[in-house]
């Protein structure tokens, strides 16, 4: 399934008009209609129920107008209270207020005075549920003073709550609020919106279910729309049984250059997660006095020494031949987990970039590396994966994560264009952007995946998934490390950790398979 910015949602709207001849106001039927019955579905039934419809002067608010009236077909008991301007209502939306005013509903506007204490009274003493019809996707920047105070008022009283397309306040295309509605359910409209995903959004939206609202389906799923949700649907065509004449070299050689003092899980973690993603050899490069200490922990993952200068780091001509030996024996080489950012181990790194013709998977310290050498990733021979979580995309970008955030879809999509990489940015709702503008989203997971370690063992299954996927790796490896996480969660709870997901990553790829 796609997934909308507001401007492709209006770019919709507009063609569905324009070409199909589905215009502004039965979409909103269609719209407020699906509001209606998945409210009714939510309450188990609305019959009887005293349901409080807020609406502004957007088509949001006409939505919920005219789920007021479906709601009242279901005999439900409705209040309408307008917070808006009446001059300007839009068209759709002031003809659907009318018929409410025909109709003799109760319609409170909520600029007289005292109205805010009419729609405490009411939600608080008999509301059994609230439409939340305010601003929906509509919202951006500063929340008004008197908008606030009905926000204020409905998160108060604890009464269930629908919101249509996105609770009002929530940005719709990156999730970010600050006052905002705080709903139970939401239906989205058309298509999902970032904000469904993203934190606070994700947290404010409760369940979200989508109604295409009678919109062309060519509409909501050609490729102009860049956007697309990650599913087991989607995934499962990157990847298949294997043949009986496979053997360990045909699916996939990894070699992964990781690990300093103090770090030799991560570089444990990546370089298991590669076979346990379905890699058929792992080897871990790391320094010389690393190796002795990881050999008798790293069972089935093979170790390579490589040299160390004086300053007991990787580093130096010989290390740099080491590992571009090693790599000519490998299809993917990951490095980053655990390097640490000495500079000579950050010179190595970018020299065995520019330098092997091997599929390159970057991860935190090695992309650290190329902070002030970014130019470079368009030099590297393959497009480069890169797999950054928020902070160190941040960094790398030399910028304030607030600002990142505010802003991600887009400068994701323009990074990965102006540097011709392939970037898999972690974070609650992981995004893989690619050079052609293409972005996938990645909704499955948990909180407790929130744990050292997950980063690296997401790299390594990245990396031991590229012999079968290719440049498919990013989403088809943050999808099946999600459902481990997932799987590990069911047992452990808050309490996962990486090692908990590595040892799901097997069960994950079956499950995958099995779909």
């Amino acid at each position: 399934m796609k997934i909308a910015l507001k401007a492709e949602i209006k770019e919709i709207d507009k063609r569905a008009s324009e070409e199909f001849g589905v215009d502004e106001l039965m979409l909103m039927e269609n719209a407020g209609a699906a509001v209606a019955n998945e409210t009714n579905r939510f309450l188990n039934t609305a019959k009887g129920k005293s349901i409080a419809i807020l609406g502004g002067a957007g088509n949001n608010g006409g939505d919920a107008f005219v789920a007021a009236r479906h709601l009242l077909n279901f005999g439900a008991k409705c209040k309408v209270f307008f917070a808006g301007d009446r001059e300007k209502l839009t068209n759709s939306a002031k003809k659907n207020l009318n018929i409410l005013e025909n109709m003799k509903v109760d319609i409170t506007d909520l600029n007289e005075e005292r109205a805010a204490d009419k729609l405490k009274l009411y939600i608080n003493r008999f509301a059994d549920a609230i439409v939340d019809g305010l601003l929906g996707t509509g919202f951006h920047g500063e929340m008004r003073e008197n908008l606030a105070n009905i926000i204020e008022i409905v998160n108060d009283a604890g009464v269930p709550v629908v919101a249509i397309d996105a609770p009002s306040g929530v940005e719709a295309d990156t999730g970010m609020a600050d006052v905002a509605i705080r709903a139970d359910l939401t239906v989205s409209l058309g298509l999902p919106k970032f904000a469904h995903f993203f934190a606070p959004g994700a947290d404010l939206s409760g369940k979200v279910v989508n109604s295409t609202i009678g919109i062309p389906s060519v509409l909501l799923t050609e490729d102009k729309i860049k956007s697309t949700l990650i599913d087991d649907d989607l995934v499962k065509n990157f990847i298949a049984p294997r043949s009986r004449g496979v053997y360990k070299g045909s699916v996939g050689r990894v070699l992964t250059l990781a690990g300093s003092e103090g770090m030799t899980g991560a570089a444990l973690l990546s370089s298991k997660a590669a076979l346990k993603a379905g890699a058929g050899l792992s080897t871990l490069a790391t320094g010389r006095t690393l190796q002795k200490q990881l050999q008798p922990f790293s069972f089935e993952v093979m170790t390579k020494p490589v040299e160390e200068t004086k300053e007991g780091v990787m580093g130096g001509d010989a290390a740099l031949k080491t590992v571009l030996d090693l790599a000519k024996k490998a299809d993917v080489l990951l490095m980053g987990p655990g390097l640490d950012r000495f500079d000579d181990t950050m010179e190595l790194v970018r020299n065995v970039a520019l330098n092997t013709p091997t599929q390159l998977v970057l991860d935190a310290d090695a992309i650290y590396a190329f902070k002030r050498h970014a130019d470079d990733l368009n030099n590297i021979k393959k497009i480069p994966i890169l797999t950054p979580h928020l902070g160190e995309l941040a960094t790398f970008l030399d910028m304030k994560i607030s600002d990142l955030k505010a802003d991600l879809i887009n400068i994701a999509r323009e990074t990965a264009e102006k540097y011709r990489a392939i970037f898999a940015i972690k974070s609650e709702c992981t995004l893989i952007a690619y050079p052609n503008g293409e972005i996938y989203a990645e909704s499955f997971g948990n909180t407790g995946m929130a744990t050292a370690g997950a980063g690296d063992v997401l790299a390594g299954t990245i990396a031991g998934l590229f012999k079968e996927a290719g440049e498919k790796a990013p989403i088809l490896g943050v999808h099946i490390h999600a459902k481990a996480g997932n799987i590990a969660y069911e047992e452990y709870g808050e309490g996962l950790t990486a090692g908990n997901i590595l040892e799901n990553l097997g069960k994950a790829r079956k499950e995958l398979l099995n779909a």
